[in-house]
Parts: structure tokens; C-alpha cells; sequence
């Protein structure tokens, strides 16, 4: 380990702080982000830091540039390895070089590019429609997975892994991915996918079919856009789930389909194009309110919950998954009342993060956090290289970069 750590070390002070030295810290953020060992991925960190200065905002700025990544002008999923097991006790994505090619299907566009950014969607099942233009598609075989066929929880953890994976891959523009669902159970999937990750999508595309079990979650929904096709038979639980989702935001539409799949595409596609042009992921508010309904930590942009009693039973999602629910579910309510304090407001919530940026507060501040009225605590916010390195390495989302984590724990 000490020979490995002496010889990045050499590597980093010997190389020059102009366009070279960035193409090298890309290079380390690369390794950093492949590496499986603790021990050599504190080797790289350690080689990122001196090279950084100690300051994340050059690795933020390496990220966000994509000076890390290889992307080619052809890129493609590989297939023959072992697909991943996921465990619920510690809900992580997981690693898919080796296999992302047997769980689904990476289409590229006509044109494609490495030096621009695409939009993706991720289709859960079809939708019968052309795929836009400039537009990278992700068909997802979730029945291919021993897992993530009738697990709720295990199928989002499969989704979130593609498309970190993808990512590394294919140039898309993280602002601008939409997950599709034709079929009424993929929908409701769909459904559950975005709620439980609400700010990782610009949209979710859907047709008729709701997730009535997921009403709990509507607040989730203000961060990002639905498009629903609803059935022109009527479906009153599919009608008063969207009546909830927009009831926490406007953003939220339905479309009305036909009887006839050929009228459908005719009729629909120029809306469903509209509105994709328009759908972007918005830029994290100031202000979150997140519910959880199962033992799984939710995230939204800088706030994540962890609820505070484990799950407790089975509850459908759709008629093929599942997912273990809580008896009662946690919210978690966050927000900038100043510039240096939070005003938190949580209900059955053991502990939250907070994950701060110099957007949200200048590194060296103090940030007072007040939870449920009590007295504020004071933390001060320093810019930590590896917590950054760690959330990017699980997340892959360079439009959501944050610089350090306080833990809070909500009594």
C-alpha cells in the first residue's frame, strides 16, 4: 500500500497545473471511480487531494467538464457476466461493466455524438412511439434479473444502476432523462421508480395505469414532471392518483388515448414531442418535502431521510412487484429560512443528510439547523474531496455535486 501511495503521490506533484494537470486528475477521478478496494481507492483519493490542493472545487469542475470520462464514439453494454445481487439491508447500485448487456439494451442515435450531450430514456416497456431525435434509448429487461422480477425495491435498484453505468458510457445530459412505461404494471413501476427518486428524472412518460399504494409519496412528485396517457374508458383510481400528483404540481399532465393504436400515434406523439422539447430537470429548491413509505432511505437533491423503524409488510406496485412498506410513513421537510440556517420539520425520521454546495452555502460558514423547533445546532461546512468522490461514485450525476455531509439525527 505504501509503495502504491508513494508512487501516485510522484505522479501528482510531477505533473504540470495547466490543461495537462486537469487531464490528469480526470485520469485519477477515472480510477478512483472503477476501483473496488477501500485501501487503493484511498490511494487515489490521496493523489486527488495533493493534486487538488485539498480544494473540491477542482474535482467538481474536472466532473462537470467530463474530463473523467471515455466516451467513445461507438459505445456499447457488455454481456457475459454475472448479474449483481442486491441486498435490501444495504440498498446500493451496483457494478454493471461486465453485464448491463444481458439486463438491456443500449440504442443509440443516428448521429450520435461523444461531444454533446443527449437526452436518455429509459423505457420500462414500450410505448409504441418514435424515439426523438439526437435521443439515446435504454430498454431495460427487468425479467432478465432473478431479482428485480417481482421486487419493487430490487427493480429500481437494477434501473438506478444502468443508468449510472450508462453514464459512463454514453454522453447524456443528466438534466434530461425520462423514464418510460407503456404497459399498465411497468407503469406503475414507473410511477414508483420516480417517487422514490425524485430528483434524478426530468419526467416520467407513462401510460394508462397509476400506482393508487404510492398517493402517500405525492409531495415527492414536485420535483419532477409526469406525462400520463389515460385510458378513454376512464380508470377512477388511475384519475384521483394524478389528481394528487397535481395537486403538489402543475407540472403534472395527462394525455387521453383512443381505442385505436395507429390514432394514437398520430394524435399523441406531436404532445408527448412538446412536451419532452420543454421537460428539464429544475434546479434544486430551497425548500424540500420528501416522504418515505418504506425502510429505504429517500434522497432529493441536498436532503435524504432515513426513516425510523424498519419495514414491515408486503404492498403491491402494479400486479407483478412488490415492495415491504412501513406501517406509517416518514416526511422529512427541509428549508433555507437564511442563508446560514435550516428549518427541518420531521415526522418518524431517525436521522437526514444534508449535502451542501457553495450554491446553497460558502464553504467555511457556519450552518445552523433547527429540527422540529428545538434550539439550532451549529455545524461548520468544510469541503471534503472523498465525501464528494463517494456521493458522484454511487449517484453519477455531475449536475448534482456536493461538497460535504452532516448527519443529524431527529429526535
Amino acid at each position: 500500500m505504501g509503495a502504491a501511495r508513494a508512487l501516485l503521490a510522484v505522479l501528482a506533484f510531477a505533473l504540470p497545473a495547466a490543461a495537462d494537470g486537469e487531464s490528469r486528475l480526470g485520469s485519477l477521478i477515472r480510477w478512483y471511480l472503477r476501483e473496488e478496494s477501500p485501501a487503493r481507492r484511498q490511494d487515489l483519493l490521496e493523489a486527488i487531494e495533493k493534486l487538488a490542493g485539498g480544494d473540491p472545487r477542482p474535482v467538481a469542475e474536472a466532473i462537470r467538464n467530463g474530463e473523467h470520462f471515455e466516451h467513445g464514439d461507438r459505445p456499447a453494454l457488455r454481456k457475459g457476466g454475472k448479474p449483481p445481487v442486491f441486498d435490501l439491508r444495504r440498498p446500493r447500485t451496483a457494478p454493471m461493466e461486465e453485464c448491463a448487456g444481458d439486463l438491456a439494451e443500449l440504442v443509440l442515435p443516428e448521429g450520435y455524438s461523444p461531444s454533446r450531450a443527449h437526452p436518455l430514456l429509459i423505457e420500462l416497456a414500450p410505448l409504441g412511439l418514435p424515439v426523438p431525435e439526437g435521443t439515446v434509448l435504454l430498454r431495460v429487461r427487468l425479467h432478465a434479473h432473478p431479482q428485480a422480477g417481482e421486487s419493487a425495491e430490487v427493480a429500481e435498484l437494477l434501473v438506478m444502476s444502468l443508468l449510472s453505468h450508462v453514464v459512463e458510457l454514453v454522453h447524456v445530459d443528466p438534466r434530461r432523462v425520462f423514464l418510460v412505461a407503456g404497459e399498465r404494471d411497468e407503469a406503475a413501476l414507473a410511477w414508483c421508480i420516480a417517487l422514490h427518486n425524485p430528483d434524478r428524472f426530468a419526467g416520467v412518460l407513462a401510460g394508462p395505469g397509476g400506482w393508487k399504494e404510492g398517493m402517500p409519496l405525492a409531495c415527492n412528485a414536485a420535483l419532477f414532471s409526469g406525462l400520463a396517457i389515460v385510458s378513454h374508458k376512464g380508470d377512477r383510481s388511475h384519475e384521483a392518483f394524478l389528481d394528487e400528483l397535481q395537486r403538489w404540481n402543475a407540472r403534472h399532465r395527462r394525455l387521453e388515448a383512443t381505442g385505436d393504436p395507429a390514432q394514437n400515434r398520430l394524435l399523441l406523439a406531436p404532445a408527448i414531442d412538446r412536451w419532452r422539447q420543454e421537460c428539464v430537470r429544475p434546479a434544486a429548491p430551497s425548500r424540500i418535502r420528501i416522504a418515505d413509505d418504506r425502510g429505504m432511505p429517500v434522497r432529493a437533491y441536498w436532503l435524504r431521510l432515513a426513516p425510523r423503524v424498519p419495514s414491515l409488510k408486503h404492498e403491491p406496485v402494479g400486479r407483478a412487484w412488490a415492495q415491504r412498506v412501513l406501517a406509517q410513513d416518514a416526511t422529512l421537510e427541509a428549508e433555507f429560512s437564511a442563508k446560514d440556517r435550516i428549518d427541518v420539520k420531521a415526522e418518524r425520521v431517525a436521522a437526514f443528510d444534508l449535502y451542501l454546495d457553495p450554491a446553497l452555502l460558502e464553504p467555511g460558514s457556519v450552518v445552523r439547523v433547527s429540527v422540529n423547533g428545538q434550539v439550532p445546532e451549529a455545524r461548520v461546512f468544510r469541503g471534503d474531496i472523498g465525501a464528494l468522490l463517494d456521493d458522484y461514485r454511487e449517484r453519477r450525476d455531475a449536475d448534482l455535486l456536493y461538497f460535504a455531509r452532516l448527519t443529524f439525527t431527529a429526535r
